[in-house]
């Protein structure tokens, strides 16, 4: 740095003589330092003039605190990098109620499914007692053993599945932009909502193979398609079909393009519904903070606002396509991870992914017909 204003000095407790001649970078948290640098070298090749990342630095105090940093770039006459300038904003207090209001979201949602989880947990409890009380009435015939024994250790393995995943859809990491595997991602949506649709509504999933990954912070984007999905599943009271998608798609560099998007590459996630959709007065406010058309008690009126929130700071987009009687579907595009991020996509895959029609009971476990 070759000069700071004495705002900037005040903010971080520095005095001028122990910042001049250092690198921003050096006043960062690991991470950050790390995404800087990146920012840096694209100032520097010239693919945007303007970089804006949120970033942690560190007070000479040793507190943390979270700034957007907006740094331009200086050019000569001939296009040569000189020098960038950067200014910094504190948006510490704002990230932190933003993350109250992430939790107040998750537990909503929680508690909508609850009911849900305790019915498929009830459901395992039940294969497991009757098929260990088999077991027990034979414990002579090694063929029945193992065949009641298996079916016992499935539910056992179900519900643990369960748990994980309701336990990472609850944790309180912070939020950070990552490669992700839209499948698993999916995967997992399926694994929750399955004991929450109720028995008049079918789960179609739509996930062909060899996706790249997405970037995205992993728990926000789970925690706006659960909300999407629940959103869907209340506008079927008396059932229909819930589908979910994935599909890469690239926009080119023409006016217009999908969702008014830049020219790059995207995956788009949809949740769809067959319920009765929205009118257009509706639909035009859909995305407003706190309109809601539930009852009170029932919904808070964030969950599409959020969602378009996060479309927005994750380089995406959100859409909604709605008309009465024809139900809703609900677009999110988000940008295909470059490929230094791609290595390592988090999750990686497991079991595959569903397959269009297969019960949401059961698609992601076994091909036998669902009990419930």
């Amino acid at each position: 740095m070759i000069e700071v204003s004495a705002e900037w000095l005040g903010f971080l407790g520095y005095r001028r003589e122990e910042v001049l001649g250092r690198r921003p970078a050096e006043f960062m948290a690991p991470e950050s330092a790390a995404r800087w640098e990146l920012a840096r070298a694209a100032l520097l090749r010239g693919e945007d003039e303007v970089q804006e990342v949120e970033y942690r630095m560190r007070r000479r105090d040793g507190a943390l605190v979270e700034v957007l940093l907006r740094a331009r770039a200086d050019r000569d006459a001939a296009g040569r990098f000189r020098r960038s300038f950067a200014v910094l904003l504190d948006i510490t207090a704002r990230n932190r109620s933003e993350a109250r209001l992430r939790e107040a979201q998750k537990l909503e949602a929680l508690g909508r499914i609850a009911g849900g989880v305790a019915h498929d947990f009830n459901n395992m409890l039940q294969v497991m007692n009757g098929a260990l009380r088999l077991v027990e009435s034979r414990p002579d015939d090694p063929a029945r053993v193992r065949r009641y024994a298996g079916a016992a250790l499935a539910a056992a393995e179900r519900g643990a599945d369960i748990t994980r995943r309701m336990l990472a859809f609850a944790r309180q990491d912070r939020l950070q932009s990552g490669p992700v595997a839209p499948a698993a991602v999916l995967e997992g949506l399926a694994t929750l909502l399955h004991g929450a649709l109720g028995p008049d509504i079918r789960l179609e999933v739509a996930a062909p193979p060899g996706l790249p990954p997405l970037r995205a912070d992993r728990m926000q984007l789970d925690l706006v398609l659960f909300n999407l999905a629940l959103n869907a599943r209340d506008a079927m009271p008396g059932g229909g079909v819930l589908r979910l998608g994935v599909t890469p798609e690239e926009v080119a560099a023409e006016p217009g393009g999908a969702a008014g998007l830049p020219p790059g590459r995207y995956l788009r996630l949809t949740v769809g519904d067959t319920g009765a959709g929205m009118d257009a007065p509706t639909l035009a406010r859909a995305t407003e903070p706190f309109f809601t058309t539930k009852e009170v008690g029932q919904g808070t009126g964030l969950g599409l606002a959020m969602a378009h929130g996060f479309a927005l700071q994750s380089g995406g987009a959100l859409a909604i396509e709605s008309a009465p009687g024809q139900g809703t579907r609900v677009s999110l595009w988000l940008p295909e991870a470059g490929p230094q991020e791609a290595g390592s996509p988090w999750p990686r895959p497991g079991r595959p992914p569903a397959s269009a029609g297969r019960c949401a009971c059961c698609w992601w476990r076994t091909r036998r017909r669902c009990a419930r």
